[in-house]
């Protein structure tokens, strides 16, 4: 008794089988270097984490930036923090990321304080 030729799926015992060792091999490169990226883009946020994380540190470490003495003519604390906020944006030149900073507020907070004190 013979064995008929090995035919490919399509049916057509001219063409060889497919080799289903090597397709599987191709399959488990293409995951492997798929989990690569990842791993590597995971590697990438984490420094990125770790840079931010060390930034933030020496700021903290740093302490916070001394504020101006309230002048002894604000008679009331809204008027006080407007001088306080004012002279913020002069010492960081306008900038609102700077003052913000000085102040140790985010931004959006000062912009409220820029408007609610008329400063904005």
């Amino acid at each position: 008794m013979t064995t008929p030729p090995e035919s490919s799926s399509s049916g057509d015992p001219h063409l060889p089988a497919p080799d289903f060792r090597l397709l599987r091999l191709e399959e488990a490169h293409g995951f492997l270097e798929r989990q690569v990226e990842q791993l590597n883009a995971e590697v990438t946020r984490a420094s990125r984490t770790i840079s931010e994380l060390a930034r933030r540190l020496d700021r903290l470490e740093a302490g916070p930036a001394p504020l101006p003495d309230i002048p002894p003519a604000a008679a009331t604390l809204a008027q006080a923090e407007r001088q306080v906020i004012a002279d913020a944006l002069s010492r960081a030149a306008g900038g609102l990321d700077q003052a913000a900073q000085l102040l140790a507020i985010d931004r959006a907070a000062l912009e409220r304080k820029l408007i609610q004190h008329g400063l904005a």
